[in-house]
């Protein structure tokens, strides 16, 4: 049944309104997710600048024991299964995230190197691919005893009497060190470049004393936290309000508004 031409004109004008309405709030939190994502990034630049006494200005050769890349064998695409050796992908290593649960399992038929699984405190970095997928940085936040490194990842072994390997995550995830990586990046095309563990080594990295690195992680990680909840609440209220016209229409269409 139809409602009267005066009325159906008022039953859209109305779902329009809420339409509009609906869209603006969307638009609200997906600005204030944005924001706050763009503060981490301007507090992360603040905060990996030299400042105040006992900071040093050195490059990354000067603050690791240990410097390598990993290997790659033909893989089929499937994760290890637990128990199982497994190569990681570049996708493991997102911006100061450690996704471990992307990997290819190793076929039983290879023999896996022991040597090149990662530790608690590895900071991994991407060294071929995408330009926007290159020098991206992640320490490993636990032992990892059957997931290897594959060749396109540098693994960076920090001198811990010097720096953590977190604050080496973030100090290297920073303007302060981007800037030289981001200069350095080589390749014919932007689908397909390159770092060297000789333009990583020459990395500037300013750190200050061990107590200071530790504030200042924890002082990001907390940022970080208030950051990601925001995001999924985000999330939340963006899946809420796409349900919400379809519910406004079923009750328009119901006589209900």
């Amino acid at each position: 049944p139809l409602p009267s031409l005066a009325e159906q004109r008022r039953v859209v004008a109305r779902i329009e309104e809420l339409a509009a309405q609906i869209h603006e709030a969307r638009t609200l939190r997906l600005q204030a997710a944005q924001k706050a994502e763009e503060l981490y990034a301007q507090q992360l630049g603040v905060a990996m600048t030299p400042h105040g006494e006992g900071w040093k200005r050195e490059t990354v050769a000067d603050v690791i024991e240990s410097m390598g890349a990993g290997w790659s064998p033909q893989c089929d695409d499937i994760p290890a299964r637990k128990g199982e050796w497994g190569v990681l992908k570049t996708t493991a290593v997102q911006w100061c995230d450690f996704q471990p649960q992307h990997n290819k399992g190793l076929p039983p038929t290879l023999a896996p190197i022991p040597e090149l699984a990662v530790k608690e405190g590895d900071v991994l970095v991407t060294r071929a691919g995408p330009r926007k997928r290159v020098a991206v940085i992640a320490a490993v936040r636990r032992n990892e005893p059957r997931l290897t490194i594959s060749d396109k990842l540098i693994r960076l072994r920090t001198d811990r009497t010097k720096i953590e390997p977190r604050f080496l995550e973030l100090s290297l995830a920073s303007p302060f060190s981007q800037e030289h990586l981001i200069q350095r990046k080589t390749g014919l095309a932007d689908a397909q470049v390159n770092i060297s563990q000789s333009i990583l080594s020459a990395t500037p990295v300013a750190y200050p004393p061990l107590p200071e690195q530790r504030r200042i992680v924890a002082e990001l990680d907390a940022l970080q936290a208030e950051v990601d909840a925001l995001k999924r609440l985000q999330a939340e209220t963006a899946a809420e309000l796409g349900a919400l016209l379809p519910s406004i229409l079923d009750k328009a269409f119901k006589g209900e508004y």
